[in-house]
């Protein structure tokens, strides 16, 4: 279920560390290189290259039933879940879902930081296959909004004071959204954002 939502509403920027898109900006390197091949614009993408996630991580997953803790083994649908990730390059990311009225909708805000400096956020909520997000970056000011279609297969960035550029999900995320990229090499732990 986890995948799922990420998939949903962030799988386009964690995820795209593994995908195949060409590399045409020597700018952005990595994850942003991959980004910015597929058309994002540069203010999204100067903020994720100042706190992007290095190396190997911890994560610490925390979900809520109701006004408690949800029990082990999971019986009944988590309304709330915070998932921390702390980077050995010293990046720490804060996922925070609101799953009270999910199926269908959600809102989730990601925080990033480098050390105990916030280098940017976004709030995405998500209702019948459309993501809405507003990015701001570490002084709390909008930078972006995106809009992001599962149906059509885009997502439309339009930077504060700039034009909308469409992205198409398939250059971002070919694997039609299944791997959010997120977790995948890190351990359980203790992370404190």
């Amino acid at each position: 279920m986890r995948q799922t939502r990420l998939a949903l509403a962030f799988g386009f920027l964690m995820g795209v560390a593994v995908l195949g898109c060409s590399l045409d900006s020597p700018k952005y390197t990595g994850p942003a290189g991959i980004l910015a091949s597929c058309g994002v614009p540069a203010c999204y993408l100067d903020l994720f290259m100042s706190c992007m996630p290095e190396g190997t991580c911890v994560e610490q997953d925390t979900a809520t039933c109701g006004a408690s803790a949800c029990p082990t083994p999971l019986t009944s649908s988590p309304t709330a879940e915070t998932i921390s990730g702390c980077y050995s390059n010293g990046v720490k990311m804060l996922e925070e879902f609101d799953l009270s009225n999910y199926p269908p909708d959600m809102t989730m805000t990601m925080t990033f930081k480098k050390g105990s400096t916030v280098c940017f956020s976004e709030t995405s909520t998500y209702s019948n296959g459309v993501s809405s997000s507003t990015v701001k970056n570490g002084a709390g000011t909008t930078v972006a909004t995106v809009v992001g279609d599962t149906t059509a297969r885009t997502s439309t960035i339009t930077c504060t004071g700039g034009s909308l550029v469409v992205v198409s999900l398939d250059c971002l995320s070919p694997d039609g959204g299944t791997s959010s990229g997120s977790s995948s090499s890190c351990t359980q732990g203790t992370c404190v954002f």
